[in-house]
């Protein structure tokens, strides 16, 4: 019995260390993106803050459960308990409340991104705001424009309907507290979070999951979208030279 404790131990270890090293070179990646793309800077905290949070939250439930248990073995209801078990309710309940804030911020920083770039040109931002008015998101309409205005290549990127639908979602909290719709409620099977009550309620990984996918998507798109800046640039005095690397 003891052996299988040990080799379930270990087993747990190695997933935390494999974990750990996944993060470190997402995080290198990104590093690298956001010295290339400054635009992707906010890219950088997304993953630390959401583990910030996460962690916070889950090791005080924790440490209350495990007080609890250790005071009430037998499950008797104490005064103490009954205050201990609201604590742990209330930091659930500020995990339902900052996740979807979480989630709001990440839409309106791919959209940023994907807008940025037609608001940094002139021309493209007269040809944009003279579009007419469709029933679609910002960012759909922003990249079909850019998709019809040279940038074709946006087309090949996979992982655009992973962000539409995540836009779905968000503007159920944005705009109808959090109620849940037929189509939301198809999305359950792709995406970790529950409806009860017919609200939505973000699952641990749901902003965990999203961030992973940015930081492949957005690094993807402002490849295409924009001129890479050069570590060297500031030493240029003639970018002929060398010229704005693509």
């Amino acid at each position: 019995m003891e052996k299988i404790y040990n080799i379930c131990n270990l087993e747990k270890k190695v997933g935390i260390l494999m974990k750990d090293i996944n993060e470190i070179v997402a995080s290198l990646r990104v590093h690298g993106a956001v010295e290339s793309y400054p635009r992707l800077q906010g890219l950088q905290y997304f993953r630390r803050l959401n583990d910030f949070i996460e962690n916070t939250c889950n090791e005080n439930i924790e440490e209350i459960n495990d007080r609890n248990n250790s005071r009430n073995k037998e499950g008797e209801i104490t005064p103490q308990r009954l205050l201990e078990l609201n604590e742990g309710k209330k930091y659930k309940s500020f995990q339902n409340f900052i996740r979807p804030s979480l989630l709001i911020t990440l839409c309106s920083f791919i959209e940023d991104v994907f807008t940025n770039r037609i608001n940094s040109d002139k021309e493209l931002k007269k040809k944009f705001n003279n579009l007419p008015k469709e029933k679609i998101g910002c960012i759909n309409k922003a990249n079909n424009f850019l998709v019809n205005n040279g940038f074709v290549e946006l087309n090949n990127i996979e992982g655009i309907t992973y962000v539409y639908e995540m836009y779905l979602i968000r503007n159920r909290f944005v705009h109808n507290k959090g109620e849940a719709t037929k189509k939301i409620k198809e999305m359950q099977k792709k995406y970790d979070f529950t409806i009860e009550k017919n609200k939505i309620l973000l699952g641990e990984k749901f902003i965990e999951n999203y961030i992973a996918h940015l930081e492949k998507f957005a690094v993807e798109v402002a490849k295409i979208i924009y001129v890479k800046k050069s570590r060297f640039s500031k030493f240029q005095k003639d970018k002929s030279y060398i010229g704005d690397i693509k």
